[in-house]
């Protein structure tokens, strides 16, 4: 391979401002190791990027073996405090009080994020029915929650344009059958069966009451449809901000709608069960008032016409 330059252990950088020590932690952008030797700055010097080390720490604080510890290149020492470059992890307990700490410096910053594919090179396979990345996973735990996947974007950076713990994006350059951005399955085997609620995709929202600022769109799950300026799309694009069918792939089926539609019900019949999908056996336990469907005509940002449907028990329904 003669591309290939080195194993990446130890590398060559320039000493940034203030120069380098030796044994001592050296950070040049986001990258961090620990310097081999006492230089000037601008000097060539190598660094270590992995091993396990002594490393002077913030005094008043103690490690546990696993731990995250972070650099603080304003107090020069490692911390077990996120906001600083992530150096790696403790592997040995350090007490409270104490000057150093044992790490292994793992890689750090941007070096750390998990990045495969870009833009400009993709990753390309072309096997059908390939999974670019999949796992599978058998939980026989009792009494607990089993995730296959779980990420939490806890968001620190003020007015982020989006925040978003799980994306998916379906980008066809070329036509396809049934593209999906995010998919959620919930398939029973012979025995399944559930206690509670079961959601092929559910979403779960809190709001603590003093958290909650006087603006702003919060919603459990939101679905926001952008349309042609017209507003008008032809019969076989069937244009649906959330849509129900039955009968699965509906490739085949007749067209439906000529316009963008918020909600389109397709192929139902009166035995298809949609007065048990659309229905609440729970209506009783709602606040007076409670709106089932709320539609707004207009320009937005509070220049809405509101359009409400009551969430009513159906002996009341007029």
């Amino acid at each position: 391979m003669q591309n290939y330059i080195q194993p990446g252990k130890v590398i060559e950088i320039t000493a940034p401002s203030g120069g380098t020590t030796s044994g001592e932690p050296v950070q040049v952008g986001q990258i961090l190791g620990i310097a081999a030797q006492t230089v000037l700055a601008t000097v060539a010097v190598n660094i270590q990027r992995v091993g396990v080390f002594d490393v002077t720490k913030v005094s008043a604080q103690a490690w546990a073996e696993g731990e995250e510890i972070y650099w603080d290149a304003a107090a020069v020492k490692m911390t077990t405090v996120k906001g600083g470059l992530f150096a790696g992890v403790a592997v040995a307990v350090a007490a409270n009080p104490s000057s150093t700490g044992k790490l292994l410096l793992l890689p750090s910053g941007s070096e750390g994020a998990w990045h495969f594919g870009t833009d400009a090179v993709p990753i390309v396979d072309d096997t059908a029915n390939r999974a670019f990345l999949s796992g599978y996973f058998d939980s026989g735990a009792v009494s607990s929650d089993s995730k296959g996947l779980a990420i939490t974007l806890n968001a620190t950076g003020v007015l982020q344009t989006y925040s978003t713990a799980l994306y998916g994006k379906c980008a066809p350059s070329v036509q396809v059958r049934n593209p999906v951005g995010v998919q959620g399955e919930l398939v029973f085997g012979a025995a399944g069966w559930i206690q509670g609620s079961g959601y092929a995709l559910g979403g779960y929202l809190q709001l603590p009451g003093a958290a909650v600022a006087a603006t702003g769109n919060v919603a459990c799950i939101t679905a926001d449809i952008n349309c042609p300026a017209s507003n008008d799309v032809s019969a076989a694009t069937r244009v649906s901000c959330v849509r129900v069918g039955v009968g699965g792939d509906g490739t085949a089926k007749a067209a439906f709608e000529t316009k963008a539609t918020f909600f389109s019900f397709v192929d139902f019949t009166a035995t298809s069960g949609v007065t048990k999908m659309l229905s609440s056996t729970r209506l009783a336990e709602l606040p007076t008032g409670t709106v089932g469907l709320r539609i707004g005509i207009g320009p937005g940002g509070g220049g809405d016409t509101m359009y409400y449907i009551p969430a009513v028990l159906a002996s009341e329904w007029d």
